[in-house]
């Protein structure tokens, strides 16, 4: 019998309940993963926090939980900071999550009656948590108010981003004591009016020695990949108030933070080492089908933590890089590399049997007459497949339809200008997502692939003109 193996570069869980992402955080160099979980079934509801650590943000340790529900408030998104004995209760570490109070009807109907902003708080490890004795610390009697975010801007000044989901607008306030907070500002400049706004971020970048803000918002439903997604917008931040920088953004109102069909919910690690770039993970699903997949046995993930920066291109357009974290490559083995390849029509490159967990780097020298194809397979039909044209400006990745889905989008394009006159394409393949990153980390898709992919063919090939591989790798676990 074929048993099928656990994601090794994405964290998970497969009987448990899991979403996004909460109160990340670096502490006494062990990273901290909370998570929306359900402890007793593999189906949302009873929501509490999770909690798993890492010492290289790859190999992941499941801890107890952290924060739990009960028949009343489930403990919803949030964040968490270091704390030197701010509150006066001797705590290390401090959460800030969304206290949802609800009811459920003889039918299990799910009502939502209100939304509050509330602290937890715990010594070094996160293991052992208590509840603040003056919960909540911000009540604006709503349904549709949550999602924490703080943000340490001085030893004396911290800022909470907290969102009005239905509104559509980021609420920014400041504190002294992490207590008592003043409301600043709102924001709402985004013409994005769907779905709801939720898990607000604001991460601090620079570009050209200059000082910018990456506000970014999660929104479960609407975008053109379908469902759930994030989007961004690069800014300035000031005393309590958030505003778009027009002279980078130009004509966007936004951007999509990643283009494929399965990012929500990111959230950046809080971190004391501000010589740490920051970095992010997301929920790699998409509400239009997340529930659906325990009851086919489909695991819930994590995406691989990504650090973010920002980059200029030829046109002096600024643009968002994301980089998988470089631990991955010290838990593989090279399986295959060449270089200097001149592909041609009837000689691809094709490695077959290779494991369903890999990853694939490659650079292209671009070509105008020269297209490019990577098509990932099995015995039965393609699993998902990247495409780029002709002149190296327009990508289309496509994944194969599976009952997962149902009638979700599969086939994601985007419209881009190369960076460097070598194409990179680095491809992280583990068992049931991929992770895709392309033109030096600026163009991002992720996608779940809806069911188990035990072992797979790697088909690189072009059209009627031939085109230099200037190399191409894959790796694989060291532990299968």
């Amino acid at each position: 019998m074929n048993h099928k193996k656990s994601p090794h570069f994405h964290f998970s869980q497969k009987n448990n309940w899991m979403n996004d992402p909460n109160g990340l955080i670096k502490v006494e160099d062990v990273y901290h993963l909370f998570f929306q979980s359900n402890p007793i079934d593999k189906n949302w509801g009873n929501i509490g926090w999770g909690h798993a650590t890492s010492n290289d943000l790859v190999t992941w340790e499941k801890m107890p939980e952290a924060l739990h529900a009960d028949e009343k408030v489930m403990i919803f998104s949030g964040s968490a900071i270091t704390s030197n004995n701010t509150l006066g209760l001797d705590e290390r570490l401090i959460a800030f999550y969304t206290a949802c109070e609800y009811s459920c009807d003889e039918d299990s109907n799910f009502t939502v009656k209100k939304q509050t902003q509330n602290i937890a708080y715990s010594d070094n490890s996160g293991t052992n948590w208590k509840h603040y004795p003056d919960n909540p610390i911000i009540d604006i009697n709503s349904a549709e108010f949550r999602d924490p975010k703080v943000i340490k801007l001085s030893d004396y000044l911290w800022l909470m981003l907290v969102t009005r989901a239905r509104d559509f607008e980021i609420d920014f306030y400041l504190s002294n004591n992490l207590v008592e907070w003043s409301l600043k500002s709102s924001f709402s400049d985004c013409r994005f009016r769907k779905g709801a706004w939720e898990c607000p971020d604001l991460i601090h970048v620079s570009i050209n020695e200059k000082s910018k803000y990456i506000l970014t918002i999660s929104v479960d439903n609407g975008f053109k990949s379908g469902g759930s997604g994030v989007l961004y917008i690069i800014g300035d931040y000031n005393d309590g108030y958030f505003t778009k920088d027009t002279s980078i953004m130009g004509n966007d109102d936004y951007r999509v933070l990643d283009k494929g069909p399965d990012f929500f919910a990111s959230q950046s690690f809080y971190n004391d080492d501000a010589n740490e770039p920051p970095t992010i993970v997301g929920w790699l699903n998409n509400w239009k089908y997340a529930k659906d997949m325990p009851d086919k046995e489909l695991p819930l993930l994590q995406s691989v933590p990504r650090q973010l920066s920002l980059i200029s291109d030829t046109n002096n357009k600024i643009l968002l890089k994301q980089i998988p974290t470089q631990h991955i490559d010290k838990y593989t083995y090279r399986l295959a590399y060449h270089n200097d390849i001149l592909m041609t029509p009837m000689v691809p490159v094709t490695l077959k049997c290779v494991p369903g967990c890999f990853i694939y780097n490659a650079q292209f020298l671009q070509t105008k007459d020269a297209s490019l194809s990577i098509v990932v397979s099995n015995k039965f039909a393609h699993i998902f497949t990247i495409k780029i044209n002709e002149s190296f400006t327009n990508l289309t990745i496509s994944r194969r339809k599976s009952e997962a889905f149902g009638q979700h989008v599969n086939e994601f394009s985007t419209e881009f200008s190369p960076l460097n006159d070598l194409l990179d394409i680095k491809i992280i393949v583990d068992y049931f997502c991929v992770e895709i990153f392309i033109n030096d980390f600026t163009e991002v898709f992720t996608m779940h692939l809806g069911e188990y992919f035990e072992e797979v063919d790697i088909c690189t090939s072009t059209n009627e003109s031939k085109l230099l591989v200037k190399t191409i790798s894959v790796a694989c676990p060291l532990i299968s």
